[in-house]
């Protein structure tokens, strides 16, 4: 019987409680009696699903190389029949993205979060104990300088502040100069990062928590970490107490001809106070006068904020036609689109030097050497023999597409070899 339907359709339902306006009295008994069917009903959808459990063979109820076989298709969606394009001796558990559990993840994260603070603790003592041949200034200033690497390669909204990812790292060190192959080899470099790594999942800022499980899992070395290591790499170039102030001198410089410019504004990093940065550290930590540094800018999480938020009055509406509100948001998403394709570029050309990779360019320089000939016209190769090279190669259209290659040749950055300095 239907209390909403009631005398309708032939229902008839009594209510005396109803009739006499009366509230209506909850019974214990109807309470363990609901409770009761409840709990049947949870046993019986658990019954059921073990029935079906059992009801399938071994071999399809782990079925492991399906799900990896979709991530793959996945993976490489814009590329189809993408075996046939891999080199040999590739094997598709190579391919597969990262997998961590969640409590791997979650105790990465944390020891992320926590190693931040030790940054922009005043007190600096977890700095003391390091026994760093860095100063605490030279401390905060480094890794806020680094950390527009990984602002560049990953954007603005992403989850750059846990730290820097592979290949970042491999183009935060060349851009910087700290590479060398008498003291600071590539390989040992990149070694002590895979040493001090983490797997941990990167995700946005705003993006959202049901969503988060989608967000790709990086090896990520914490900004502690990070001191760690490049404090290391310094070490080997600042030995028998060398003057290090040139080498903090030029680091905005450096980032101001790699790094896009937008990068640089929002860092609000100016190079006249790089003096006061190293002697007052306190405000990188406290937040400067320019909008640099704060925890924000040092990944240490606020809590609060959103009852913060709430105290704060709302601001006053804008008195903007809807036309030009609509045209500013149309302005601001092609703005943040074109910030999302830079990011994506640098990360691609991060990923290119990454010592792996320079490896098979190095075994296989000559193929290369014998192709660019062929394909170029006075030592220069244009776009039309660019494309040329991947229509014969069948690049294109199979693998990519002629707009996308005609993007990376726009995006490719010719290097002149210049002789060694004596």
């Amino acid at each position: 019987q239907n209390g909403d339907v009631r005398s309708a359709f032939g229902n008839w339902v009594d209510d005396a409680s109803a009739a006499s306006g009366g509230p209506k009295k909850q019974s214990a008994k109807a309470y363990f009696l609901a409770t009761e069917a409840i709990e049947k009903d949870v046993q019986f959808g658990v019954h059921r699903k073990c029935q079906i459990l059992e009801s399938l063979d071994a071999a399809q109820k782990h079925r492991v190389a399906d799900v990896q076989r979709r991530q793959l298709e996945v993976l490489f969606s814009e590329v189809p029949n993408f075996d046939k394009h891999l080199p040999l001796g590739i094997h598709d558990c190579n391919l597969l993205p990262l997998e961590v559990s969640k409590e791997e993840e979650r105790a990465n994260r944390h020891h992320n979060d926590k190693t931040c603070g030790y940054l922009t603790d005043r007190l600096w003592r977890m700095g003391a104990r390091a026994e760093w041949m860095l100063a605490r200034g030279e401390v905060l200033f480094l890794s806020l300088v680094a950390n527009l690497w990984m602002k560049t390669t990953h954007g603005s909204g992403y989850g750059y502040t846990v730290g820097i990812d592979r290949p970042s790292f491999c183009r935060l060190i060349l851009d910087l100069g700290l590479v060398d192959q008498d003291r600071v080899p590539y390989y040992w470099a990149v070694g002590l990062f895979d040493e001090a790594s983490k797997h941990v999942r990167c995700c946005g800022s705003n993006s959202d928590a049901a969503m988060a499980h989608l967000s790709p899992v990086l090896p990520i070395v914490s900004r502690w970490s990070l001191i760690v290591v490049l404090d290391t790499i310094l070490r080997m170039h600042f030995t028998h107490g060398k003057d290090k102030s040139k080498f903090f001198a030029s680091l905005l410089p450096i980032a101001k001809s790699r790094l896009p410019a937008h990068v640089i504004e929002e860092s609000c990093l100016h190079e006249d106070m790089v003096g006061q940065y190293l002697s007052n550290p306190d405000i990188l930590v406290l937040g400067g006068p320019n909008g640099e540094g704060g925890l924000e800018g040092f990944g240490v999480k606020i809590q609060n904020t959103a009852a913060l938020d709430e105290k704060e009055p709302a601001a006053s509406p804008s008195k903007t036609s809807p036309l030009q509100g609509k045209q500013q948001e149309q302005l601001s998403t092609e703005e943040e689109m074109r910030r999302e394709q830079t990011a994506r570029e640098y990360l691609v050309r991060a990923m290119m030097v990454e010592p792996e990779v320079l490896h098979i360019l190095a075994q296989h320089q000559h193929m290369f050497k014998v192709f660019h000939e062929c394909y170029s016209l006075e030592g220069d190769m244009s776009y039309a023999g660019l494309l040329q090279f991947c229509i014969d190669f069948q690049l294109t259209p199979a693998i990519c597409s002629a707009n996308f290659v005609l993007r990376a040749y726009e995006a490719a950055l010719s290097l002149t070899r210049r002789p060694a300095p004596p």
